[in-house]
């Protein structure tokens, strides 16, 4: 899957996803990143998020947060996929939970207290959005 090329749709532009941009695989999707965008490109469409889903989460406009942008389609115009932006430098919150890490990388408890804060406020942001998150889990948090 990596090494075939995929030609696709987005915002009526047509681009390519090959092995170049190839950057991750899972159980629902292949992840490709091309100029600071990601491209989730699911391996049955009918799993991908609903278009309508989509604009609703428009509404979580907070910095932080990481939302569907635009939908992807393949050449027959199915749909198969979103793009969101691409944070690099991050790491799943779960690196956080080691004694190590926290030593390696000069992390204080005080450190930790702000960023418990920052998630409660993001979380309270998105419930005030009137969504709720289905998926909180540790490698759902980048830090």
């Amino acid at each position: 899957m990596a090494s075939d090329k995929l030609n696709v749709s987005v915002n009526n532009m047509k681009l390519v996803l090959d092995s170049k941009s190839f950057h991750n695989s899972g159980g629902e999707a292949n992840i490709h990143v091309k100029n600071g965008i990601v491209y989730k490109v699911y391996h049955e469409a009918n799993k991908a998020i609903a278009i309508n889903k989509i604009q609703e989460l428009k509404a979580i406009d907070k910095t932080n947060i990481l939302i569907p942008k635009d939908q992807i389609f393949d050449l027959k115009n199915k749909y198969i996929g979103f793009t969101m932006d691409y944070i690099e430098n991050t790491l799943p919150l779960c690196k956080l939970f080691s004694n190590s890490f926290w030593t390696q990388n000069s992390i204080t408890a005080n450190t930790i207290l702000d960023l418990t804060k920052e998630m409660q406020n993001t979380i309270q942001f998105i419930h005030d959005k009137k969504c709720l998150i289905v998926d909180c889990n540790d490698f759902n948090f980048l830090v």
